[in-house]
């Protein structure tokens, strides 16, 4: 059973539909507010805290399109369930397209219902944990850059010290001794790679630190490197970038993916500055951090957010950016492009004879089928809706796109292993349409056409625009 605070505002005019709906919910412990109108929905979420909205489409003092509209300005996280009866398919996917999460036809099926509020719930609940994540990510990159300016300061007041003991030996031996040895725990026990390099452009002093980012096993091997012909330190930006501050006596940091001498790419964090010693500028100071865990994970935190958990293919926000990407290439390079969109035919019955575990299963399974069957180098392959998909095809020859798509849909109706092994025959009804100067939502809107065509044709079909 679901905690009882999720709570769900179910928004409609027609009051026995708004019961029905209420009632379902209870059951399954939902804490559940309600309003006859988009406008009083708006009041009722602005003065609670509402995990999801369930609204009708067509109502009379604002309606499901005001309710998605506010929704997108003010909290786009929110997951919105839109009821919709049989006669509102066009509607219903223009509120798909205005960001509404799932939507359900009357009579509202109690099963589909829950699925529906389960997978939204769990929908939120990643967001807020993505957004938790970012929270803390923020807060480890703050606390390393506090580390690094500490260690800069502490390094700057360390070689000040180390400086002027030099200066000092004749009449302070005892106390220029202590201070390299200060010097000499601080530079080794540093999180931050750090190395002297001298005018005959190699290292001269380097900290364990800085060893490990390189993967050398002691300061005698690195003092036999070239700087200036190393691939290690050209790969990442030392050599070129020592060069202008040695030229400039100036300090500069930046940031560089590369190959190091182990063969491991990574990012490192490099800060170059010229050390003055009695008037000159002899030697530059060299700090590096191996920052490339932090940046694999902000990586892989804007990988999440592109993808369909269940299918692993691009998720429904990417889909109209990606097509109108392709649609200017195409513009760009004169190279062909087509949209095939897919709907599973009969999901529903499946649904209701597999369960919705079988459900998600052939989601699944039909997500790794598309990948498998779409050149992953040329073509993109999306989850658009509960049960619709789309493939975008690109720089084939002309004239041969049917030869594609029946080749894709041979692939696609191979019979799916899903429910304990059990194979079954699904079908599908396909919809393409071929670029020929239209917008992308144009486009879209041509493959959909032709894909609700395959469907009056009796299903199991393509159809082209």
């Amino acid at each position: 059973m679901p905690p009882i605070f999720d709570t769900i505002l179910v928004i409609d005019d027609v009051e026995p539909m708004l019961r029905t709906v209420v009632r379902i919910l209870k059951k399954y412990d939902y804490r559940v507010l309600t309003a006859n109108s988009g406008n009083k929905g708006i009041v009722t979420f602005e003065a609670d805290n509402v995990d999801i909205i369930i609204s009708d489409l067509m109502m009379p003092d604002g309606d499901g399109f005001v309710v998605l509209k506010y929704i997108h300005n003010n909290s786009p996280e929110t997951p919105v369930i839109i009821v919709s009866g049989l006669g509102e398919r066009t509607d219903v996917i223009k509120a798909i397209n205005e960001g509404a999460y799932d939507y359900i036809e009357k009579p509202v099926s109690k099963s589909l219902l829950i699925h529906s509020v389960e997978n939204a719930l769990e929908r939120l609940k990643m967001w807020r944990k993505s957004e938790s994540d970012k929270l803390e990510l923020r807060k480890i990159v703050q606390t390393k850059t506090r580390q690094l300016k500490l260690a800069i300061k502490n390094l700057s007041i360390a070689r000040d010290l180390l400086i002027k003991s030099n200066q000092e030996l004749d009449e302070a031996m005892v106390t220029s001794q202590i201070n390299e040895a200060k010097y000499r725990a601080l530079i080794n026990k540093s999180p931050i790679g750090i190395s002297v390099i001298n005018s005959n452009y190699s290292i001269s002093e380097a900290n364990p630190a800085f060893l490990r980012v390189f993967g050398f096993s002691s300061v005698e091997e690195l003092r036999k490197i070239d700087i200036l012909t190393s691939p290690a330190f050209m790969n990442s930006g030392i050599t070129s970038n020592l060069l202008k501050c040695m030229k400039k006596a100036e300090e500069c940091s930046f940031v560089e993916e590369c190959s190091l001498d182990d063969n491991a790419n990574k990012w490192v964090k490099c800060y170059l500055t010229p050390i003055k010693t009695q008037g000159f500028y002899q030697d530059i100071l060299l700090l590096i951090e191996d920052v490339s865990l932090r940046k694999k994970a902000e990586k892989k935190s804007e990988e999440d957010a592109m993808l369909c958990k269940l299918s692993g293919l691009l998720n429904q926000n990417n889909f109209l950016p990606t097509l109108e990407k392709q649609i200017s290439n195409v513009k760009a390079k004169c190279y062909n492009l087509a949209l095939v969109y897919i709907d599973i035919d009969d999901f529903k019955k499946i649904n209701d004879t597999l369960g919705h575990p079988g459900g998600d299963e052939l989601i699944k399974a039909v997500g790794k089928r598309i990948q498998r069957a779409i050149s992953k180098d040329i073509d993109c392959g999306f989850r658009v809706g509960g049960d619709e998909f789309a493939v975008i095809f690109t720089q084939y020859q002309n004239n041969s796109i049917r030869g594609i798509v029946e080749r894709f849909f041979d692939q696609l109706k191979k019979p799916y292993a899903i429910s304990a092994g059990r194979m079954e025959n699904i079908t599908f009804s396909l919809g393409i349409a071929e670029y020929s100067n239209q917008s992308a939502k144009e486009l879209y809107d041509a493959a959909d056409k032709v894909t609700y065509d395959s469907k009056k044709a009796g299903k199991n079909t393509c159809s082209y625009y």
